[in-house]
């Protein structure tokens, strides 16, 4: 998976690199957790669901950009939404 690796090492370079954006609620024992954004981390969170969603009942990632991650978990539709763009204080409210 050279993508992961690439991934993995602008990680460490930089501790901003990728931020989960919110959690929008908590998710009923056993149902499928929704998320979406980043496309960069589209291969980091199909390894984190795999292992993850067996514990929640699932783990769907839709890889749609940052700025629609973003977007949709402000508007509450996904659980959490992943963006490799560190966001300001104000966004972030």
């Amino acid at each position: 998976m050279p993508a992961l690796s690439i991934f993995c090492s602008f990680v460490r370079r930089s501790a901003h690199a990728l931020l989960v954006v919110a959690l929008c609620g908590a998710a009923p024992a056993f149902a499928q957790v929704q998320g979406a954004g980043s496309t960069l981390a589209r291969d980091l969170m199909a390894a984190w669901g795999s292992q993850y969603g067996a514990s929640v009942g699932g783990v769907a990632y839709e890889a749609v950009g940052s700025s629609a991650g973003v977007s949709r978990a402000t508007e509450q539709s996904v659980d959490f939404g992943v963006t490799d763009v560190a966001m300001t204080a104000v966004a972030l409210k």
